[in-house]
């Protein structure tokens, strides 16, 4: 794989993070009393994994990325 192709897939995956915290904070904030229980500890424990999987991810592929300033 190439260093521009690993840039480019670690910035998606650093927006897909961005999603996710912002997804993970509406679903514990809002959804938590519209569901049941059940439902609720699906949603954050799925959402918590994707989020780690594309942090790590993200960390290993922009690893040596220095944005130009």
């Amino acid at each position: 794989m190439t260093e521009e192709k690993k840039i480019k897939i670690g910035l998606i995956l650093n927006k897909v993070c961005t999603v996710l915290a912002v997804l993970f904070f509406l679903v514990t904030c809002v959804v938590m009393t519209l569901v049941k229980f059940q439902v609720y500890l699906i949603l954050v424990i799925s959402i918590a994994v994707l989020f780690g999987i594309c942090s790590v991810t993200s960390h290993f592929l922009l690893k040596d990325y220095k944005p130009e300033k």
